[in-house]
């Protein structure tokens, strides 16, 4: 069974998903923007960065082990709520972990007045 747990963006267990995901994201990618214009490259990192003061929570999926499994932070995007940084561990994929966290993501934002 999964539970979630919502957390702060710090969470050193959020923290380590996040940079499981950064590494599956450049085994996956690579280098493969080396030869773009600066300028597209520094908008890509601002689109893909996420300033901890616009998070409202992080949640994390939980395995009845206590093992963190996956993340998504919720965050304030304007007058928006967006998802981001979601993961699930490779070897829990398929268990219902993402669905889990998109559907407690869309909880949060209803709290913050939006719907899902």
């Amino acid at each position: 069974m999964i539970t979630i747990e919502r957390v702060a963006w710090d969470d050193p267990r959020g923290v380590a998903l996040r940079a499981t995901m950064d590494d599956e994201m450049h085994e996956r990618y690579g280098d493969g923007h080396a030869d773009e214009d600066p300028a597209v490259t520094a908008e890509r990192n601002r689109v893909l960065a996420v300033d901890p003061a616009t998070v409202i929570t992080s949640l994390l999926a939980i395995d009845e082990d206590g093992t963190a499994l996956g993340h998504i932070a919720v965050r304030h995007l304007g007058d928006e709520v967006e998802l981001k940084r979601l993961i699930v561990l490779a070897a829990a994929r398929g268990k219902g972990a993402a669905t889990a966290l998109l559907a407690e993501g869309e909880q949060v934002g209803r709290e913050q007045g939006r719907p899902a």
